[in-house]
């Protein structure tokens, strides 16, 4: 009981400071009814869990309508019946901040989606260098582009692409419900994607156009990265093998956040010098080991 008295009390501590810094009254009242429905969906689950080894309400909860969020890391536009604010929040991903601390060089954001880490690391990093944010789901594109805008970075370079190995079209799949998770793995959808995936009879694609990464910097003039977060839902070996000439490319890169889904890419990250250490879930560091020593 402890265990679930601590995460309520966080997520409690969360919410009271994404409803207070909204920088709108409209967008605080939002943010609060969805956060509180959240609260009642998990107390419900917990008894749910310990009394019948099950869920018994889908946890993902969504906003009523679009709203602006002020954070420790920007400002961002979070649209109505997505999950875009929990993203927004410190307690997402916190383990990452101590692996994402670039402060001047080059930053490679593939699977950007709202631009979480874009903006974090822009602002960090000012006029000391550039971000690469490259995103392949045209809402999350969308988004994307107008938290870029909304927290004015001159120094970021927005991409609607889908990074692979080759040059070309592409189809992006995805669920209605869960375009954070689009991939062009369509066999991803079926697993870690979202408590309602079941088959995939309910998929929706898009076509969009697919970039090597190697390709994509040389065209942006961009010879040397000092950081590069992977987040491809599943196309994790199609991104890397698209990159070989980037992560062969010199001292300048020693860092890779990854999230994988098999040990393939570790493997191949691993027979290029880089040391691979977990996060937490499916997402690693690899550290370039010339770095370390």
């Amino acid at each position: 009981m402890g265990k679930y008295l601590s995460t309520l009390v966080k997520y409690l501590k969360d919410s009271y400071v994404g409803v207070r810094d909204c920088p709108r009254f409209l967008d605080k009242l939002a943010l609060a009814s969805t956060r509180i429905g959240r609260v009642i969906t998990y107390l419900v689950n917990v008894i749910g869990s310990r009394c019948f080894n099950r869920t018994l309400i889908n946890p993902n909860a969504i906003l009523f309508r679009d709203i602006m969020m002020k954070t420790q890391d920007g400002i961002f536009f979070c649209r109505r019946r997505t999950g875009d604010f929990s993203m927004c929040f410190a307690s997402h991903e916190p383990l990452h901040r101590g692996f994402l601390d670039l402060t001047s060089g080059v930053f490679v954001d593939v699977g950007a989606n709202i631009g979480k880490w874009t903006v974090s690391i822009a602002k960090k990093i000012g006029d000391r260098g550039r971000v690469i944010a490259i995103e392949a789901e045209p809402s999350n594109f969308a988004a994307l582009c107008r938290n870029i805008n909304a927290n004015d970075l001159k120094n970021v370079i927005p991409i609607w692409a889908a990074c692979s190995n080759v040059d070309g079209p592409l189809t992006l799949n995805y669920y209605p419900w869960s375009r954070h998770s689009s991939t062009i793995d369509p066999k991803h959808l079926l697993y870690g994607v979202s408590p309602n995936a079941r088959s995939l009879d309910q998929v929706r694609t898009v076509q969009v156009q697919g970039r090597a990464l190697d390709s994509l910097l040389n065209e942006l003039g961009i010879k040397d990265i000092h950081l590069l977060k992977i987040d491809v839902e599943g196309a994790e070996m199609a991104v890397l093998e698209g990159a070989e000439r980037t992560l062969a490319g010199g001292a300048s890169l020693k860092r890779v956040i990854i999230e994988t889904w098999s040990a393939d890419p570790i493997l191949f990250l691993a027979e290029r010098d880089f040391k691979l250490s977990r996060i937490q879930g499916q997402d690693y560091v690899a550290e370039r080991i010339n770095h370390l020593s």
